[in-house]
């Protein structure tokens, strides 16, 4: 629908209310109602004379011409009077036909106007489920609102945890390439000892065969003793030193001769205790060598299980470097989730108070419309009461004229007092329900001044929540801030709070630092339950306040309704009032006779606000003054039977017991003597029977 439709129906539906209203359906309803029953009762009253008409006409041409010159007046007169009526019957038919056209001519027809109210009012329903669709919409994409996120969360968790496995992969490959070259170059170290070894061992086999030769060579010398000294000097340099030495000391046994001959056994004894000796420390030194080799080989161990604890502490360090690297990434991606949760909120929070703004100015702009049309009601009301000053002297004269005409005839005063006591228990009403009506219309102005002061308290809050949204942004782009500046930190706090954990067991500065983090975003989101705790109080209030403006534009349509009864209601009195004032003209004449009987009902109007109750005290005393003393009497004792329960329930209790009382008597009485029986409970029966009636009747 256009902006175009939409102006044209609004335009219509003010244009049908305006001529609804000015129509007033339940009035013009009331009115034809009056007016059947008075055009029926017309219809039979007229049938009934034309009868009589027929009647007198038939009479008339029966009589004889003398007869009917005399006679033939009063026919046209009762004709004269069939055709007044006719006319006037005639004039109130078309005066009312023209009312009722009067009034329908501008209305438009309504059928338009429900077909338009039934779409209004099923589209209304369907803007509702949308609207309901709409903010369940709007509450699911706030929660999905870190989607995006948590996507990008995942893909960079899903590579680091790549990038971790390939540097554990990494690590582990260093570990064993480290391992195998400590292990291959131990390896090459034994080789070349090893090879050393026996290059010596080979130096050594050479050695032992020219020892061993030049021990057989020795032998030789030994059976030619009497060799040359120089030849034995040259041959003894050449052997090494131990050789010289023995050499030595067979030379000298030898040039002993015969001296130390004996003692021989003894020498040889001797040279194989050094033998000996030798080889204890040849066996010596040998076992020094395994244990130097054992001792090689474990510091080799020991050397390799050092190595590769150093390339495990350098894995493990770079792992748990890159381990504090994501956790801090991740603490990031959580924090800016919930960043992005708490902005998308704040707008769905934003939006809602902007509504809230909204519907407090629609309702603020109706309730001054609603204020203005009262005031101008109000103001019309006054206009009028104004206009109707004279209100108290036409009722002083009605009451003159009531007082007057009086005595005239008993007909025309039944019906001016009927006339009368209608207008006057209407007038009652209607100065009741102005009563109500002024009452009501101050408890809305007051109800409007309590809206308007909440809707200032509202608007305070809404201030409140301005700054207090404010700050929450403030803090958050602080935080954002604060946490983009540590990031350089960070890595090295969480690499010391690393180490210092695996190392010492204490707690590290770092971890104090991120506690305080944490605890500040702890802090950070206890606002959030605080903002929607105040936006369902928001919504509460927002709906009590909706619930308070039906009710008010209710009463204020009830209102204008009753206003508009009311000015019928007093345009209906104000003609009542003219057709008594035009009545008062035909008896001028009789107020000029009793200006005495005038003076005196003024002064009687003048003490009594309600005139009539005058009238009936003394139509009362009236009629009580024509009832004789027992009468009297018997009114005034069924009056204070029927005055309270109390005593009719007593009055009835009495009752039933004479008549038990009678019934007992009767059956005791009946086998002995049942004619006298007959005679005695008749009469009382009788009278009670008439009493009784009697009382029903006055009751």
């Amino acid at each position: 629908m256009t902006t175009i439709d939409t102006v044209d129906t609004s335009v219509l539906f003010e244009k049908a209310l305006h001529a609804w209203t000015t129509l007033d359906l339940p009035r013009l309803q009331r009115e034809l109602d009056d007016k059947v029953v008075d055009i029926r009762e017309s219809q039979n009253e007229s049938l009934l004379d034309r009868k009589k008409l027929a009647t007198k006409t038939k009479e008339f041409k029966k009589l004889e011409d003398e007869e009917k010159i005399g006679e033939i007046n009063p026919l046209l007169k009762l004709y004269q009077n069939q055709i007044d009526s006719l006319n006037k019957k005639n004039k109130n038919v078309e005066s009312l036909l023209f009312k009722i056209y009067k009034l329908i001519a501008d209305a438009p027809d309504p059928k338009t106007l429900l077909k338009i109210g039934m779409n209004s009012i099923v589209e209304a329903q369907k803007m509702d489920d949308i609207i309901r669709e709409k903010q369940l919409l709007e509450e699911k994409l706030m929660k999905y609102a870190d989607y995006d996120q948590i996507k990008t969360q995942l893909f960079n968790s899903q590579k680091k945890m790549d990038d971790l496995m390939e540097l554990q992969l990494k690590a582990k490959d260093n570990e064993w390439s480290s391992i195998l070259d400590e292990k291959e170059k131990n390896w090459n170290k034994n080789e070349f000892e090893l090879n050393e070894k026996l290059e010596k061992l080979n130096t050594k086999i050479v050695e032992l065969e020219t020892n061993e030769k030049m021990l057989k060579l020795k032998l030789k010398k030994r059976s030619n003793v009497f060799e040359d000294e120089d030849d034995e000097d040259d041959r003894r340099e050449e052997e090494p030193e131990d050789e010289r030495e023995e050499d030595e000391i067979y030379e000298k046994e030898r040039n002993a001769g015969g001296e130390i001959g004996g003692k021989s056994g003894v020498n040889k004894d001797i040279k194989h205790g050094k033998s000996i000796s030798k080889l204890q420390d040849v066996s010596s030194k040998m076992s020094d060598l395994e244990n130097s080799k054992k001792r090689i080989k474990a510091l080799e161990a020991r050397n390799e299980e050092l190595r590769r604890e150093l390339s495990t502490s350098n894995s493990k360090i770079e792992i748990e470097i890159e381990k504090a690297k994501q956790e801090q990434q991740q603490t990031i991606s959580n924090l800016e989730s919930e960043n992005v949760l708490l902005i998308a909120k704040l707008e769905n929070e934003r939006q809602i108070s902007s509504k809230l703004r909204e519907d407090i100015s629609k309702v603020k702009a109706e309730f001054d419309h609603e204020t203005n049309l009262l005031n101008d009601q109000i103001d019309e009301l006054k206009q009028f009461k104004d206009k109707c000053f004279d209100y108290d002297e036409i009722k002083k004269e009605l009451e003159l004229l009531k007082q007057i005409q009086f005595d005239d005839s008993t007909e025309e005063t039944s019906s001016i007092d009927k006339i009368e006591s209608a207008i006057v228990q209407r007038n009652k009403k209607l100065n009741a329900q102005i009563v109500e009506l002024k009452q009501q219309n101050e408890k809305s102005i007051h109800q409007v001044d309590s809206l308007n002061e909440k809707i200032k308290e509202f608007e305070a809050t809404i201030e409140q929540l301005k700054d207090a949204n404010q700050r929450l942004e403030n803090d958050l782009i602080d935080f954002d801030h604060s946490t983009s500046h540590n990031d350089d930190k960070w890595d090295t706090m969480s690499m010391i709070s690393s180490v210092a954990g695996h190392t010492n067991g204490r707690v590290s500065p770092s971890g104090s630092i991120t506690g305080t983090i944490v605890n500040t975003s702890s802090n950070d989101s206890t606002l959030l339950p605080i903002i929607t705790q105040q936006r369902d109080r928001f919504r509460n209030r927002n709906k009590e306040l909706e619930d308070e403006n039906k009710k008010h534009f209710n009463k204020i349509i009830e209102l204008k309704r009753e206003i508009n009864t009311l000015k019928n209601d007093n345009r209906q009195l104000y003609e009542k009032i003219r057709f008594l004032q035009f009545h008062q003209s035909k008896t001028n004449m009789e107020q000029n006779h009793g200006i005495d009987i005038e003076n005196k009902y003024k002064s009687d109007y003048e003490h009594e606000l309600h005139p009539i109750e005058q009238f009936r005290l003394m139509e009362t005393r009236r009629i009580n003054s024509k009832i004789t003393p027992w009468d009297r009497i018997f009114i005034q004792v069924t009056r204070t039977i029927l005055s309270t329960p109390y005593t009719r329930w007593l009055f009835v209790a009495y009752c039933c017991g004479l008549h038990l009382l009678v019934m007992v008597m009767s059956l005791t009485l009946m086998s002995g003597s049942s004619n006298i029986v007959e005679v005695s409970s008749s009469p009382l029966t009788a009278d009670l029977s008439g009493n009784l009636d009697h009382d029903m009747k006055i009751l």
